[in-house]
C-alpha cells in the first residue's frame, strides 16, 4: 500500500520516509481549507454578496474534492484487503457513493431550498 512505501519512519525497503514537517504541513492546510470554505459563504451571506452562482462554484469545488477520498482512505487503511484495506477495485465504487451521495443531497437542496446534511455537526 502506499503507507507501507511511504511511511514517516524508515520502512524494510530502505527507503526513506516522508518527514515529520511535511505531515504536519499538510494538517494545517486541510484543516484551514475547510475553515476557509466554511468561511466564505457566512461573509457572503453577511456582506449581501452571496448569489446562486456563488454557491453553485463553491459546491462545484467541494465536489471537485472528493475524488482525493478513496486515496486518502487506500492511504490510511492500505490496500491489502486481508488487513482491511481498501482495493483499487473498490476505489470507482466508493467514488460512485460519495459522488451519488453528493449529488442527491444537493438535488434535495434545489428542490425544497434547504441543504440538509445529516453528519455535520454544526
Amino acid at each position: 500500500g502506499i503507507n507501507a512505501e511511504y511511511g514517516t519512519a524508515e520502512n524494510e525497503t530502505s527507503q526513506p520516509g516522508i518527514p515529520r514537517w511535511v505531515w504536519f504541513l499538510v494538517a494545517v492546510l486541510h484543516a484551514a481549507s475547510h475553515h476557509l470554505d466554511g468561511m466564505d459563504g457566512k461573509q457572503a451571506r453577511r456582506t449581501g454578496s452571496g448569489s446562486p452562482l456563488g454557491e453553485l462554484m463553491d459546491h462545484g469545488i467541494d465536489s471537485n474534492c472528493m475524488w482525493m477520498l478513496p486515496i486518502q482512505l487506500m492511504s490510511l487503511f492500505g490496500s491489502d484487503p486481508s488487513k482491511g484495506g481498501i482495493t483499487m477495485a473498490f476505489a470507482p465504487v466508493l467514488m460512485l457513493a460519495l459522488t451519488f451521495n453528493f449529488w442527491v443531497n444537493h438535488w434535495e437542496k434545489y428542490n425544497t431550498g434547504v441543504l440538509y446534511l445529516p453528519g455535520c455537526l454544526i
